[in-house]
């Protein structure tokens, strides 16, 4: 016998190239998902004879414990029993963690296990694992773990995995990354070792937020990323949001990890910097600003306004001093200089002075530099 279509040709039958799994940790199965993991970890444990002997153990004293429960008979010929074959050890058994069984910790614990679990059968039956969204319902902590499993797989399997976690885009290592956004798509495979590493090491650095911007302003700190969405309103009566901007505070230098993906990529992005004093700094921006159209740095061009600080309190210092509180005679000094009590005490309590700043009701000064780099971003 053969199999043939109205055309006369045979069927052919194509066989599956690659074994794939997929695991969707948004969708429910936790029983399924528990009663394979509860199987398999006691199969792992116990196995030929031992096994055996549990199962035997287990039917002959379930079948006491029902004849102890002494039910009447249903009539002369008909009684109650158990039906061995219903009740079968691997099918109900579960495990507790500190006495409470793995089902009752939560989805976090589920998608745990799910993605163990896949990974598991991937050591001999799957080429390909493809995972959606693992942080769902994930702690900080679980989340680590789950990565850690995922990295000691990868080698020999290929993973694919979707995700909104900058922990996982960074954790996973950036050169692995294909960000598919509207009708296109860019791979981040040709970003400098160092700066994957350096983000691999880095868990707060808001790279998932940097790549799905469509605007990026990068701030230093605390300040400037309190400050910033406040001048931006009074400067054009909008907000930054309005203007689909997105800003991310870097700590320090480590903007230019920032950049070097920024290079890779059709964003605009302008940076808000100290010169830290240092002319070779400012000589460092202005060249690299004239090479660049898309990504402008911004800071102060006069080195003896280093920091923001310094810059805001030259041009509001009357107000500053009605309002930032100081104590008498006490002195704040920044890094063993004494730059008076004001700016000192602004220099020590960065954040806390840009709210005081922020919630105030008056109109400050802004220092040029900060205010182009805003005009640049919007236009």
């Amino acid at each position: 016998m053969k199999w043939t279509t109205f055309q006369g040709s045979a069927f052919n039958i194509l066989k599956q190239p690659l074994n794939y799994l997929t695991i969707d940790n948004s969708i429910t199965t936790q029983y399924n998902t528990y009663n394979y993991y509860n199987k398999s970890v006691f199969k792992s444990r116990y196995n030929g004879t031992k096994m055996i002997k549990a199962k035997n153990d287990f039917r002959i004293n379930i079948e006491d414990i029902f004849s102890n429960l002494n039910l009447e008979k249903i009539s002369k010929t008909q009684k109650f029993g158990i039906d061995t074959k219903k009740v079968i050890l691997e099918n109900i058994i579960s495990i507790l963690d500190n006495d409470v069984l793995l089902e009752n910790k939560g989805k976090g614990m589920e998608n745990l296990l799910k993605t163990q679990i896949a990974l598991d059968r991937a050591k001999s039956k799957l080429d390909v694992v493809s995972i959606e969204e693992p942080e769902n319902h994930l702690s900080y902590i679980n989340l680590r773990k789950m990565l850690k499993n995922i990295e000691n797989y990868k080698e020999d399997k290929q993973i694919i995995i979707t995700t909104h976690s900058s922990l996982i885009v960074s954790g996973l290592n950036i050169n692995n990354i294909i960000w598919v956004n509207k009708n296109e798509s860019k791979k981040l495979k040709d970003v400098d070792k160092d700066i994957a590493e350096f983000f691999i090491k880095s868990d707060n650095n808001n790279l998932l937020q940097f790549l799905l911007a469509k605007r990026v302003i990068l701030v230093e700190g605390a300040t400037e990323y309190i400050l910033v969405p406040k001048i931006f309103k009074e400067m054009f009566n909008e907000t930054v949001e309005e203007n689909e901007i997105d800003i991310i505070s870097c700590n320090g230098v480590k903007y230019k990890n920032f950049i070097h993906i920024a290079e890779l990529m059709d964003k605009k992005i302008c940076v808000i910097t100290d010169n830290d004093n240092s002319q070779e700094k400012i000589n460092e921006i202005n060249s690299y600003n004239k090479q660049h159209c898309n990504i402008k740095i911004f800071t102060d061009n006069n080195i003896l306004n280093w920091t923001w600080e310094i810059c805001f309190y030259n041009l509001n210092s009357n107000k500053l001093n009605d309002l930032i509180d100081v104590k008498e005679n006490a002195k704040y000094l920044y890094k063993e200089k004494d730059y008076g009590q004001i700016l000192g005490k602004m220099l020590n309590n960065k954040a806390e002075i840009a709210y005081k700043i922020c919630m105030s009701n008056e109109k400050f000064k802004y220092p040029l530099y900060v205010k182009e780099a805003l005009k640049w971003i919007k236009g």
